[in-house]
């Protein structure tokens, strides 16, 4: 369960962080150790992942708490929330936003 949590919060990320690289893209280098050291989208990254990890922390506890759910009816509920997000950020992601500001560059 926690192993397939994890799996679409990495898939969530890598899609962020592929769109915030097709948004602006680092393109001023001259060797490949500027390259990485240069580019601010991973700030960018982690900053939306923070967002979005306090987001689901909060609407777990709500879930938890406040519904009153069952252990299972909690794990239930967290697994199909982020497998629709993970399913929603791709799609769009990997489908329409990204080729759309691949073909602006």
């Amino acid at each position: 369960f926690y192993a397939l949590i994890m799996l679409f919060c990495h898939l969530i990320s890598v899609t962020v962080g592929i769109y915030l690289d097709s948004i602006s893209p680092y393109v001023d280098w001259g060797d490949e150790y500027s390259a990485l050291r240069g580019n601010v989208n991973t700030y960018f990254n982690m900053a939306v992942m923070i967002f979005a990890a306090i987001i689901m922390g909060g609407l777990s506890l709500l879930i938890y708490e406040v519904l009153m759910a069952t252990l299972f009816a909690y794990h239930l509920l967290v697994f199909l929330i982020f497998a629709m997000t993970t399913a929603i950020i791709c799609g769009l992601g990997f489908m329409v936003v990204i080729p759309r500001n691949m073909k602006k560059m």
